[in-house]
Formats: structure tokens, sequence, C-alpha cells
């Protein structure tokens, strides 16, 4: 049985783009054969080191901002932003 009876694949080309996230050091995941060597390469092209919210306070008002905004406008609301208060308990609970 080849691909395409299988899968449906039809051998169409394509661009594609893989942007990938994690937690972890892959590196570290790799050594007790918990990541795949070669899916590390494959994903490893290009890398981007984003540092965690917490070290990029000036970051979380842009954000809530932005969700806010966002949801607001779904759920057709018009809160147009947060109390000093809650901006202070968000920026404790980081």
């Amino acid at each position: 049985m080849n691909l395409h009876d299988k899968y449906g694949v039809d051998g169409r080309k394509g661009d594609v783009r893989v942007i990938a996230a994690n937690n972890k050091n892959l590196e570290e995941e790799i050594s007790v054969s918990r990541f795949l060597l070669n899916l590390y390469y494959r994903l490893n092209i290009f890398l981007i080191l984003l540092p965690k919210l917490r070290e990029r306070q000036g970051d979380i008002l842009l954000l809530i901002d932005c969700f806010l905004k966002k949801y607001a406008g779904k759920q057709e609301k018009s809160i147009t932003g947060f109390s000093d208060k809650v901006i202070a308990q968000i920026r404790n609970y980081i």
C-alpha cells in the first residue's frame, strides 16, 4: 500500500513554516530519550530565545490591554481598562 492509498497523499508541494515553543531544555530531554534528536535538528534551524514573562514586566500591561480589547469587542462589552488595584494584583502575582 502506498502513501496515497493509505493517507490520501497526492504529492503536492507546499511552502510551510513551523513555529514551535516549549518550556523544557530539549538537549536534556534528548539525553533521556524524551525528545527525538532528528526532530530537534529540524526545528532548531532558527532559534528565538524569549525571556519568561516575569522577566519582561513591561510587557504585562501591553498584553492585558490587548486581551481586554480583543475579548471585550467579541463580547460587545464597553470595558475600557483595569483599575489600579487589578493592575497591582496582576503585577504582584507574577
